[in-house]
Order: structure tokens, then C-alpha cells, then sequence
């Protein structure tokens, strides 16, 4: 198989948008409920300065992490309310749930 590309690969360079949506789509397989994370931030388990999940309450509202500052980041990545920079940490325990990360 030496020189060829796997399906992966050349998914990737025949759509990469496609290869995109299916990579979220696995990623969403992986996604902790806000119970889950509310009980890793209990069990200390989460970064220092997430303090709570919540669940989205009202249609269209995603759920969304708050962080001590009074930031909050839905579900997708964009921001709730304020904004802040990400350490390393948090970026890591959001991707490993299932969570969308800031643009910029």
C-alpha cells in the first residue's frame, strides 16, 4: 500500500468540506451532556476557572460554559456573553467533550 492514500486522505483532498462535516459528526458522538460536565467541575476534574454548564433552556439557546470571569462559550464555539482567551487546558477539556472553540 506503499504510495497510495487511504480513503481518508483522499476524501480529504477530493472534499474537504465533506471530510469536515464527518470529522464534526464523530466528534459529536463524543459529546458530554452539561450534567457530565458539571460533574467534572465538581469532581475537580475540569480547568480551574470553569465554573459551571448549562443546558440550553429556550429554543435556538445553545448550552454553554461559564468561566469565573463571567464569560460564557456555547456549545458551537462562539462566545454568549464577554470573551476571553482560552488556556491551553480549557481548549483541551472543550475539544475532548465535544465542544467548538473560539475563531480567534
Amino acid at each position: 500500500m506503499e504510495g497510495q492514500k487511504s480513503c481518508c486522505e483522499a476524501l480529504k483532498e477530493a472534499n474537504p468540506e465533506r471530510a469536515r462535516k464527518i470529522e464534526e459528526l464523530a466528534s459529536a458522538r463524543k459529546t458530554a451532556s452539561p450534567n457530565q460536565l458539571n460533574q467534572q467541575v465538581g469532581q475537580g476534574k475540569a480547568p480551574k476557572d470553569v465554573t459551571r454548564v448549562d443546558a440550553g433552556k429556550v429554543p435556538g439557546e445553545q448550552s454553554h460554559v461559564h468561566f469565573k470571569d463571567g464569560a460564557a462559550l456555547n456549545k458551537d464555539g462562539t462566545w454568549k456573553h464577554g470573551h476571553r482567551t482560552l488556556t491551553e487546558a480549557e481548549k483541551q477539556w472543550l475539544q475532548q467533550n465535544g465542544w467548538g472553540l473560539p475563531s480567534s
